[in-house]
This record gives C-alpha cells, sequence and structure tokens, in this order.
C-alpha cells in the first residue's frame, strides 16, 4: 500500500512508515514540500571578510565644506607651508584658500579664470608661491600665489593636461597629458623654452612622479597595468608589477621610500621603491580609483574613487580606518594638509544652493603647533618635505634601481625663497614670442 496523500503531516507519515510499513512515496518530494526541511537542507553562505580589514577611528569628523565653485571640483592641493589650499573645477576656474593656522580652514582669497575648459590637476612648487595648473583645454599654467600674477602659460600638449609637477628648486615644472607626452618648462627663465623638452611616451599618461639626482627618470602611470620608469630617452628601466588594469593615480612618501598607485582594478598599491615589491594592498572600493595621497609621515594613504567613498589606510596594520562618504557623489581627489590634521576632498558633490567647493575633514593625527616667535610668523609643524612627486636619489646606474635609496628628506628652509619673476613671459603656441628680425 501506498499513500500519496500530501496532506499527512510528516509525523503521521514517519508514524505509518515504521509501524505498519506503509511506504511514503516519494519520500523525497515530500520532504521538498516542507519548507522547514527546504531551508535546512540549503548550506548558509558565509559572508567572506573584507580583503582590507575595516577598523573605523572615530577621530576622523567633518570640519567644513568651503564653497565657492559653480560646479563640482576635480582637484585639490595644499602649499607646503600650511598657508594655502587650493582646487579647481569644472567652472573653469581656480580658488586660492587662505588657511588659518589654528584651525585649519579656508577662505577663499584668489580667483583664477579664464580657462576654456575643465580645471584637471594643481600643483604648489616648494616654496608655496607658485600653483602650476593643467586643464582640459590642453593648457598649463603658472600663478604667483600672492600676487595672482599669470607667471607662465603655454598650450603645447593637444590633449588633457593629467598631471603636473614641480622639481625641488621650483625652477622647472613638469607635464603629463593624454597625448602621451611628458614635458618640462624652465618657469624661472621662460624664454630657455623656445626649444621645447618632451618625451613622447606613447600612451595616455594618467599620472607621473620624477626621480632627482644624476640620472633624470619618470615614473608613468598610463593605461597599462604596469607602472613603468623611463629615462629622458624615453628606455625602459624596470616596472612595477602587481596591478591587473591601468594604473591612474600616483604618489610618493616623504622620505621616497614607498610609492602608492591607484587603478581601474579597484585596489591601492603601496610599494617599496628600492626594491619594487608590494608592501601592502589595499582592497574595498568598488570602482576606479582616482587620487591617492600619502599622509606627511608616510604612516597613511588616502584614496579617492568614483564610487563616492573617501578611504584612509593604514599602511603598517593595513586596516581602513576611515571612509568619507555621502556629501561627495565621485571622489576625484583628497590630499593631507601639511601637517595631517585635516584631510581635503573634492569631486561631484551634491549641490548646496548653486554652489559646490572642498569638505574638509578633522583627523585625529598631526604634529604639534609650533607657536610663532615673537613679531614672526606662525611655524607649520613641519619637519620638511622635498618636491611634490619627487622620486629621490639616484646615484647609481639607472640598471641597478629605478629611483635609488633615496636620502632622508632635507628640512625645509625657514627663510621662503622668492622665485625670480621673469622679464618675459612664455606663452607657448598661444602668444609666441616676438622673434628679432634678421638685419
Amino acid at each position: 500500500m501506498i499513500i500519496r496523500d500530501f496532506g499527512l503531516n510528516l509525523i503521521t507519515m514517519k508514524f505509518l512508515h515504521r509501524t505498519l510499513g506503509i511506504a511514503i512515496a516519494p519520500f523525497s518530494v515530500i520532504a521538498s514540500l516542507s519548507g522547514s526541511l527546504a531551508l535546512q537542507a540549503q548550506p548558509k553562505k558565509p559572508t567572506p571578510p573584507p580583503a582590507s580589514p575595516i577598523v573605523i577611528d572615530s577621530g576622523f569628523v567633518i570640519q567644513q565644506k568651503v564653497m565657492g565653485h559653480s560646479n563640482y571640483a576635480n582637484a585639490v592641493a595644499y602649499s607646503s607651508n600650511g598657508k594655502f589650499m587650493a582646487s579647481g573645477g569644472w567652472d573653469n576656474k581656480v580658488l586660492v584658500y587662505q588657511l588659518d593656522s589654528i584651525t585649519g580652514t579656508g577662505t577663499v582669497v584668489k580667483t583664477f579664470a579664464g580657462y576654456r575648459s575643465a580645471v584637471t590637476t594643481l600643483a604648489f612648487d616648494k616654496e608655496g608661491k607658485w600653483l602650476g595648473s593643467g586643464s582640459k583645454d590642453f593648457g598649463f599654467r603658472v600663478n604667483d600665489v600672492t600676487t595672482g600674477d599669470l607667471v607662465f602659460r603655454t598650450e603645447d600638449h593637444k590633449d588633457v593636461v593629467t598631471a603636473v609637477r614641480f622639481d625641488g628648486g621650483g625652477k622647472f615644472a613638469y607635464t603629463a597629458s593624454l597625448d602621451g607626452t611628458l614635458r618640462m618648462y624652465d618657469v624661472a627663465q621662460p624664454l630657455n623654452n623656445m626649444k621645447p623638452k618632451f618625451i613622447s611616451y606613447g600612451k595616455p599618461i594618467n599620472d607621473f612622479l620624477l626621480s632627482s639626482g644624476t640620472k633624470q627618470l619618470y615614473v608613468v602611470a598610463s593605461s597599462s597595468a604596469d607602472i613603468e620608469v623611463i629615462d629622458f630617452a624615453k628606455t625602459l628601466v624596470r616596472s612595477y608589477k602587481g596591478h591587473t588594469a591601468g594604473v591612474t593615480c600616483l604618489d610618493l612618501s616623504a622620505n621616497k621610500k614607498l610609492m602608492a598607485s591607484g587603478s581601474l582594478d579597484k585596489t591601492v598599491i603601496v610599494w617599496d621603491v628600492t626594491t619594487g615589491a608590494v608592501v601592502k594592498k589595499f582592497e574595498g572600493h568598488t570602482w576606479k580609483i582616482n587620487s591617492v595621497h600619502f599622509s606627511k609621515d608616510g604612516k597613511y594613504v588616502v584614496s579617492a574613487c568614483n564610487d563616492g567613498e573617501t578611504r584612509v589606510w593604514n599602511v603598517e596594520t593595513g586596516n581602513c580606518v576611515a571612509i568619507f562618504k555621502g556629501i561627495i557623489s565621485n571622489a576625484q581627489c583628497a590630499q593631507f594638509s601639511h601637517n595631517n590634521r585635516r584631510i581635503a576632498v573634492v569631486g561631484a558633490m551634491e549641490a548646496q544652493g548653486s554652489n559646490y567647493g572642498v569638505v574638509l575633514y578633522k583627523t585625529p593625527l598631526g604634529w604639534p603647533v609650533v607657536k610663532a616667535p615673537k613679531g614672526g610668523a606662525v611655524g607649520s609643524g613641519s619637519t620638511g618635505k622635498p618636491a611634490v612627486g619627487t622620486v629621490g636619489g639616484t646615484t647609481g646606474t639607472p640598471s641597478s634601481s629605478a629611483t635609488g635609496t633615496g636620502a632622508p628628506a632635507t628640512p625645509a628652509s625657514t627663510t621662503p625663497i622668492t622665485p625670480k619673476r621673469p622679464v618675459t613671459k612664455y606663452e607657448g603656441n598661444v602668444w609666441p614670442p616676438p622673434t628679432t628680425k634678421k638685419k
């Protein structure tokens, strides 16, 4: 006798089967119709732990929204002397902010206009007097932050300018572009630029770093998954391998020992500069990394991502110690201040009325505030920093090391060095300097 009445409960069916020998068929079908058994039969998938542990430090909090742009900002930069911050954006403007020496908050004091498209990248020179800016209009400019004067201008590139760097002495400026070239300009003596100095890399360049020493090297981030080190003759010196998609951004620690990179593969990697080994790999972002930046002590890296998140990573532990999100829906750039006490973030900010700007976050990090001497200016508390993006100290042959072992950072001079203002501006192919007629 076979009972096919599925209306019987499970206890009754088991009793009939055991005591009377009545077959309950098909039992597998009955079990499948039991909701409780079906749930028990399905193994629960464990939730994988995050690749980079998250240990949030509650000391990271929002401090101020500095508004002033009429569209979202792409770039932000701090001067090394702690006096200024600058931002550039899709409103074709650069804003310069005077920073309060105690609170670190900013007030707009200068506006540089005249760009024909969005400002994409910013960098201060070592002394914090000159501000370099690149744009989607293919142009590169240098402004005197104090006076507001346009010191230098060129549109030699044939595509978007993606990165700007100054050398340690502040005399030379370097630019990179999606046109695949790296260019060098003598900003202090502009007429020296009549003969162009550039490298045709051959691939769109997203970012780059400079070496210093006896051999000039360029560390290039491009559509390639490898970070390539080349010399001025475009000879490949070495490669850093670890990413699985194009590298979008680079930064160097102040002691020149570590390099950070962000990629389309959604990861941030910290490298040993000398050996090329991967020191840490940070995972957690869900989209393209747009910028990476070391704290001035090299202990932390802040990354900005298209997913709207800005994350702070502890280089030693590998932990993510802060996640900023909600105000900015597409984080384009983030930077630590000169003393690690603030992080400035820009991106596609939700409109605050019709204004956009920079979001400042307060950190639990930082160095002691140096009290101003009587009759003097407030100190920055900084122990000194090499030029932005300088990979240091190559003293041997290029094949021995891409970037050398690097010497300790030399403390910045307490006496500001005022760069010489050029007598005649060089303005590239915009307004070529007049040529002297032959007699």
